[in-house]
């Protein structure tokens, strides 16, 4: 592994079209990988590849986003919205944050400006005034917030794209629909900001890999605040 050395503690994004990491092995290309350093548990440091790499792709690759631009962040108390926040705060962002009231706490001591319970303070309900909004969620959450863009604006969709309806409402509005990719480059920059404490990983639970379908079934239950993680015993 070029740039690495034996006994190195890594982590990585597996690429979608490969089998999961849900596995005791698994192999990964060097390009991939990112070191873990010793000042994350080995669930803290799982909890950042997937969730990191789409916020930081989302906000920085295809929002580039800028200092003091308006994000609102759609299911911020999830396992990727937490990290979108907390990387939204450190670019500088104003950051709205829509998540259950349960998370509303949370979501508020990772950085958000603002936070709102959709329950209480639905899309509708908004600010039409975002320079940026990133959607986590999708379905007829996507059509109530692409509204929330002001012209120019940026709707960054990661659960679904935008469809053609949606997009003729808002012609003014460019919308971007992406599938996140590994990356060992972007990925160290992820681990560097938790190491330094620029954002914080948020597991949700641990669950021992023999029991990794009630992993699923409560992933698909939704709800969860931060990652799920399975471990693997040595």
């Amino acid at each position: 592994m070029t740039g690495f050395e034996e006994g190195d503690e890594v982590i990585a994004l597996i690429p979608f079209d490969r089998q999961g990491a849900a596995a005791e092995y698994a192999l990964v290309s060097s390009h991939d990988l990112a070191i873990k350093p010793p000042s994350l548990s080995f669930a803290e440091a799982a909890s950042l590849p997937l969730s990191g790499l789409i916020a930081y792709q989302a906000l920085i690759n295809h929002a580039s986003a800028m200092r003091c631009q308006k994000v609102l962040i759609i299911g911020a108390g999830g396992g990727t919205g937490v990290m979108a926040v907390q990387i939204a705060k450190s670019l500088r962002l104003v950051v709205s944050a829509l998540c259950s009231g349960s998370k509303k706490d949370l979501v508020r001591s990772l950085g958000a400006n603002a936070v709102f319970d959709y329950n209480i303070n639905p899309p509708s309900s908004l600010c039409h005034d975002y320079d940026i909004v990133l959607d986590l969620v999708g379905g007829k959450t996507l059509s109530q917030c692409i509204k929330l863009v002001k012209g120019n604006g940026q709707m960054v969709c990661v659960a679904c794209p935008a469809t053609c309806d949606e997009r003729s409402q808002r012609p003014d509005v460019r919308t971007d629909f992406f599938i996140v990719e590994p990356d060992g480059d972007e990925l160290t920059e992820i681990v560097q900001m938790a190491e330094q404490g620029v954002i914080v990983p948020v597991v949700h639970t641990i669950i021992p890999f023999e029991k990794g379908a009630e992993a699923f079934k409560l992933l698909e239950k939704g709800h969860t605040t931060g990652k799920i993680v399975l471990t693997v015993d040595e």
